[in-house]
């Protein structure tokens, strides 16, 4: 894996070729968040801590970089209703007849991939989205 890192944001960006002005602005109304205790894609509170000083590390995984396609996954995105799977709006309400299952909207976070639990997590949110839509076609 190739690891880049720098003493400042801007330095970090520069390395990595994205834009330096996104990338700070991202930072701080992230940190913005974390002062505030909210977080727009809807962390825990209890894992956020602010990104205060460097030094800063990213690692490429675009369609150029030395990782594509990368090896990694993403758990979660989708801010579901954990019984339903119905998909919350920004508002934190249900948005009706729209469900995520699988890996867009659960997953259980380890320190490295643990084979079989993206099969568990898209059967027990399927199938809760699945029972839950069935109601409402009966309903």
């Amino acid at each position: 894996m190739t690891c880049r890192s720098a003493p400042t944001l801007r330095q970090l960006a520069a390395r990595m070729d994205i834009d330096a002005d996104g990338l700070e602005a991202s930072v701080a109304a992230y940190n913005a968040g974390v002062r505030a205790g909210v977080d727009g894609l809807g962390k825990r509170l209890d894992t956020m801590s602010p990104i205060d000083g460097g030094p800063y590390y990213a690692i490429p995984f675009d369609k150029d970089g030395l990782l594509y396609p990368t090896p990694c996954l993403t758990l979660g995105g989708l801010r579901t209703e954990g019984l339903t799977a119905e998909v919350l709006g920004a508002d934190g309400a249900a948005i009706p007849g729209l469900y995520a299952a699988g890996r867009t909207a659960v997953g259980v976070s380890s320190n490295g991939y643990v084979s079989g639990l993206s099969v568990a997590d898209g059967i027990f949110s399927g199938r809760n989205a699945g029972r839950h839509a069935a109601r409402r076609t009966t309903a």
